[in-house]
């Protein structure tokens, strides 16, 4: 099984450690033409801010037609890796994540970006500012797909430079 983190709810959680350039990305969702999201997730790990030079990321991506990334946007981070204790804690709440008018579809991903330590996510979750509340994303606490090398519904991701990045 990929994911041994302790989760905050269901079975599983999703962590990146190491000295990392570590990214969880989730598949594209197609967005709503002027509509607004909110982008939330919850996190908790243990980051060493002395010998760190960055630190996590809860981020939106977006793109065009032809899969081209335009711009992104961050619901919530902290690039010192200061905010993040051992405990889950939600982060990104009153987000308001705008994409670009020619964003025709986005992606959710999470970072742990140059650190020594390590940063669990679960819980995602992304909905349009205004409807029903539903998540838009698939597979949100990463519960599905244990048995293969990623969570169904998302990608791992790692720089070449960065070979000791863990996922787990």
């Amino acid at each position: 099984s990929w994911s041994t983190g302790t989760p905050a709810s269901g079975d599983d959680a999703y962590v990146i450690s190491n000295q990392a350039y570590g990214i969880i990305e989730s598949d594209f969702v197609t967005l709503t033409p002027n509509a607004t999201y909110n982008l939330t997730a919850y996190i908790r790990g243990e980051i060493d801010p002395d010998d760190s030079q960055q630190g996590w990321v809860i981020r939106a991506r977006f793109y065009d037609d032809t899969n081209t990334q335009l711009s992104w946007q961050d619901a919530a981070a902290d690039y010192k890796g200061g905010s993040i204790s051992t405990t889950w804690t939600q982060k990104g709440q009153g987000s308001v994540i705008d994409p670009p008018p020619n964003a025709t579809k986005m992606t959710v991903a999470l970072y742990n970006y140059l650190t020594s330590g390590w940063v669990a996510f679960d819980n995602v979750v992304l909905t349009e500012i205004g409807e029903n509340g539903q998540n838009l994303l698939l597979n949100p606490g990463f519960e599905t797909g244990v048995n293969s090398s990623s969570a169904d519904n998302w990608t791992t991701i790692t720089a070449g430079a960065f070979p000791n990045t863990s996922f787990w």
